[in-house]
C-alpha cells in the first residue's frame, strides 16, 4: 500500500512462534542532475487556504522546532530582506542558520531544540536542519525535516563530486514547501541545494 507521505510499502506478519526472524532488503537509488528551479511563488502566495490546509502539519512547532519571540523575529528580519520571493526567503533562511551555527559534535544531543541550537551556535546537521525548519515555519513558510544518505563520491568513477562538511553515511536536511513547484530540498549543513 502507499501510506499518508506517498511512500510504498511492504509489510508481512508471521503468526507461528519463531527464533529467528532475517529479513533482507536491498535497493538502488538512481539520481541525475536537477534542472533549473523556476518558480514565481511569492510570501503572499503562503496564505492561500488550501496550500495552507495541505501544508498544516509542516507550519507547527514541534518540541524539536519550537520557536521563541527572538527567534522568530530573527526570521522575520531575514525573510523581510529577501523580497517577497518564496525561494529567495528559503535561501535567506538557510544561508542565516550556516551563518549562525557552526558544525561541532557533542555540543547538543538527539532532544535539543532549535532555541538553544541558536544560542549555542554549534551542533550536527539535525541541529542545523531543526533551526532552519522553525525558522521558516516561524514565518509561515512550510519546512519539513530530511533525513537519508549524503554521498559525496561518484559510484562510478569513486572520485569525490565536492567537500561537504559532513560526510557521513545518514544526513539530515530541509525541504521548504514552495506553492507553484512543490518540495525546495535545502541542505544548511553543507550549503547546498
Amino acid at each position: 500500500f502507499t501510506d499518508y507521505w506517498g511512500t510504498r510499502v511492504d509489510a508481512f506478519g508471521v503468526r507461528l512462534p519463531h527464533r529467528v526472524l532475517e529479513v533482507i532488503a536491498e535497493a538502488t537509488v538512481e539520481t541525475s542532475p536537477r534542472g533549473l528551479i523556476e518558480s514565481h511563488a511569492t510570501l503572499d502566495d503562503l496564505t492561500d487556504v488550501d496550500f495552507v490546509a495541505r501544508h498544516h502539519e509542516y507550519l507547527q512547532a514541534t518540541r524539536h522546532t519550537e520557536w521563541d519571540d527572538a527567534l522568530a523575529q530573527l526570521a522575520t528580519r531575514c525573510v523581510r530582506d529577501t523580497g517577497p520571493d518564496v525561494i529567495a526567503a528559503a535561501f535567506g533562511i538557510h544561508d542565516l542558520v550556516r551563518a549562525s551555527v557552526k558544525y561541532e559534535k557533542g555540543v547538543t544531543d538527539i532532544g535539543t531544540p532549535a532555541v538553544e541550537v541558536m544560542q549555542l551556535g554549534a551542533g550536527v546537521c539535525q541541529d542545523f536542519a531543526h533551526l532552519a525548519v522553525a525558522m521558516c515555519r516561524a514565518v509561515g513558510m512550510p519546512a519539513r525535516y530530511v533525513s537519508g544518505y549524503l554521498f559525496s563520491a561518484d559510484d562510478a568513477t569513486a572520485e569525490r563530486t565536492d567537500k561537504p562538511v559532513v560526510n557521513v553515511q545518514t544526513h539530515a536536511w530541509i525541504e521548504v514547501g514552495v506553492p507553484d513547484l512543490g518540495w525546495f530540498p535545502l541542505d544548511p549543513t553543507n550549503g547546498r541545494q
